[in-house]
């Protein structure tokens, strides 16, 4: 469970939630794990997450230069084969409906 926040404390403005670590700070993860810190005094000192220090260094390897990994786009829900049988129905029956069309490409 979470730790609740004193009431009308502070709160820090120093932290941004969710956003991504620039290469400047994983090479500070890195640097100072690599000189033997711990993981709860690097998140302390950076004043992120342990989780994120956790799997920064998971990451190290995939990471050239520290720079983002690139994110795996959505898979197609249809195959090429779909999308030529429906460019060739659509340009043989252009006045066909949303409706006719997907009952006629089966899909």
């Amino acid at each position: 469970m979470l730790r609740q926040r004193q009431p009308l404390g502070l709160i820090s403005g120093n932290r941004v939630v969710k956003k991504q670590l620039t290469p400047y700070q994983r090479g500070l993860i890195v640097g100072e794990s690599r000189g033997g810190a711990k993981s709860r005094g690097i998140a302390k000192a950076l004043n992120v997450v342990r989780s994120t220090i956790s799997y920064t260094l998971l990451q190290e390897d995939l990471r050239p230069e520290g720079t983002n990994l690139p994110k795996t786009p959505r898979k197609n829900t249809y195959t090429k084969s779909d999308e030529r049988n429906l460019l060739r129905h659509v340009k043989k029956y252009p006045k066909d409906s949303y409706k006719e069309v997907i009952e006629a490409c089966g899909l």
